[in-house]
């Protein structure tokens, strides 16, 4: 929320720092709770349980995890106002096709009307909150056999684009015999995570910026490098690989 202002507004380490800290929050929760991370695509982080490999508890590890990362991403701040960022999360359930495309960088992709809903169910959320779709509420709620490990609250009928209006759900928080993002499980992990980013640490980096000289035919570059490491002084790889699991998205 707010990342377009953002963007408009600050110099660009200060977005890459923090989607530094975001995104190794988010990688670090997708692969505590096994989730196959698909992509992100500016602020937008996409990822899935059931696939490449199908799992019976895919709807439960993603809402374990969207609650994690509700809580945890409190630990990252905004540049532009010192305070904790804010997501709006969408979780939906159902089939999809899937598939790796393209030549130069092959990707995985996943594919259908599934995709498009769960998208639809981040846009139309709220901040701070995670929507989840009907069916998704029902899969955990009325046919699982553990109903009472999440809190829900009805939200009714929401208009969204290319699909009407459609019933969903907040997901609140884990229920009290939840054992993975229950209140003391979550307040553990919220401090787990804690403790990892101050382990971590990235390189400093120099950024130059283009400008324009009196020549027509030439340019100079003018040092910038006004910002200084993210977490810390030394070089470290974020790139933290994240195992292949998981046919929910969010």
């Amino acid at each position: 929320v707010g990342f377009t202002s953002m963007c408009a507004e600050l110099p660009p380490w200060d977005i890459i720092d923090m989607l530094n800290r975001l995104y190794t929050v988010m990688d670090y929760l997708a692969a505590k709770f096994e989730l196959y991370k698909v992509e992100t695509i500016g602020d937008a982080y996409m990822c899935c349980s059931g696939l490449p490999e199908p799992r019976e508890n895919n709807a439960e590890m993603i809402a374990n995890f969207s609650i994690a990362v509700k809580e945890c991403v409190k630990l990252v701040t905004s540049p532009l106002s010192g305070q904790p960022i804010r997501l709006r999360i969408g979780i939906h359930s159902g089939a999809c096709m899937s598939g790796v495309v393209g030549t130069l960088t092959p990707h995985y992709c996943l594919f259908g009307d599934m995709i498009n809903t769960t998208s639809r169910h981040e846009s139309t959320g709220e901040p701070d909150r995670i929507q989840a779709s009907s069916i998704t509420y029902g899969k955990l709620c009325h046919f699982s056999e553990k109903p009472n490990q999440f809190n829900w609250t009805p939200r009714g009928l929401v208009e969204m684009k290319g699909k009407g209006q459609m019933y969903t759900y907040w997901l609140e928080s884990g229920g009290d015999n939840n054992p993975h993002v229950g209140p003391e499980p979550m307040a553990a992990l919220v401090e787990e995570v804690r403790a990892m980013l101050a382990t971590k640490t990235w390189k400093k980096r120099r950024y130059f910026q283009k400008r324009a000289s009196g020549s027509t035919n030439m340019t100079e570059f003018v040092d910038t490098s006004y910002q200084d490491d993210v977490l810390g002084d030394h070089d470290h790889d974020v790139n933290d690989r994240l195992p292949p699991s998981e046919s929910e998205t969010s």
